[in-house]
């Protein structure tokens, strides 16, 4: 895991970060928190959310890796009623997909995260200067003997998409605001030291820790998230399966458990990632849509993306800030992709 990335200053922080949609101040909080706490010495970073991303990549997970999920469900019938009963439907038509992929001895789990992530430099709390879409990608590949090594490749076109301002717009002496690269590591551990567990940083012990009954799980992600149950919630969530190592019994109990979130809606029901096509389950809080992208027909997770749900600072309601494409498969070597 991505651990022993230490503080930088504040003003760096605040560059990378200040200008990302508006969140609740416990958030923004708990954000920065884990942010500092996993940055590497001299390097920007990029927008919060898609850091968390990266930073989840290397997650270890013990036991059988699994690639979809398992195992029939229902919504429970004491759930709170979810934005429509359309949404609740489809997350348990989700849930009983089945069909489980072990590796043996020598395979490693290749999980692609293709992402898009906006940048951008604040002029105050309501503005900002410029802004652009670039592409990020991760490589992890995770042996079957989890005590092995394990790699993690970053990589990234350059290409950039401006959604306000120019290249001109952009100070010449601004560091990169992501490293680049590839890192192995035994045991994930690429930095040295392990993070607080969570379900965006899963170690064994939590993830067997976790409980499958829905309801339960719901309570007690919530309250990782200090009790949010809307937007922040499905943000971790998201990046929690974005790791691509969430075993199937448990991505089972979280689509079921996604029916407690009070405000959940079917916000899209053709969402195209990457040329796949899903249900968009989301939630809209303030000037952010934050989704999660399920293929219900198979119960596949396809990623997650997040947008602006009305214009912000110069920049169109339905502009993509940030999305996960995420693909997994067994690869017979590391540095293999088929």
């Amino acid at each position: 895991m991505l651990d022993g990335l230490r503080p930088m200053e504040d003003d760096v922080v605040k560059a990378a970060v200040s200008e990302l949609p508006e969140m609740s101040d416990e958030a923004v909080a708990a954000g920065r928190a884990k942010l500092l706490a996993a940055m590497r010495p001299a390097t920007p970073v990029a927008p919060l959310r898609r850091r968390r991303a990266w930073l989840v990549a290397t997650a270890v997970v013990v036991g059988v890796l699994v690639l979809t999920l398992v195992g029939p469900a229902l919504v429970p019938d004491d759930s709170p009623k979810v934005g429509t009963a359309t949404a609740a439907e489809a997350l348990s038509q989700a849930a009983t997909e089945t069909g489980d992929v072990v590796l043996r001895p020598g395979q490693f789990l290749y999980v692609h995260n293709s992402t898009r992530v906006m940048s951008s430099a604040n002029r105050d709390q309501d503005d900002i200067a410029w802004a652009y879409i670039a592409d990020e990608t991760y490589e992890t590949w995770v042996p079957a003997d989890q005590g092995q090594t394990w790699e993690l490749r970053r990589t990234s076109t350059g290409a950039k998409t401006w959604v306000k301002g120019s290249p001109a717009d952009v100070p010449k002496d601004l560091p990169p605001l992501m490293e680049l690269g590839d890192w192995k590591a035994r045991n994930g551990e690429f930095w040295g030291r392990s993070e607080q567990p969570s379900f965006f940083h899963p170690t064994p012990a939590y993830l067997a820790a976790l409980p499958r009954d829905p309801r339960q799980l719901f309570q007690k992600l919530s309250a990782e998230e200090h009790g949010d149950q809307g937007a922040d919630l499905l943000r971790v969530i998201g990046l929690g399966l974005d790791t691509g190592l969430i075993p199937a019994e448990l991505r089972k109990s979280v689509y079921e458990a996604l029916a407690y979130v009070p405000a959940l809606q079917i916000v899209d029901d053709t969402a195209d990632l990457d040329g796949r096509r899903g249900t968009a389950f989301g939630v809209t809080q303030g000037r952010d849509s934050v989704q999660l992208v399920i293929d219900t027909r198979t119960g596949a997770y396809l990623g997650s993306r997040e947008l602006l749900a009305r214009d912000w600072a110069g920049v169109k309601a339905g502009t993509v800030t940030s999305s996960s494409s995420l693909t997994s498969r067994v690869v017979g070597a590391m540095g293999s992709t088929s």
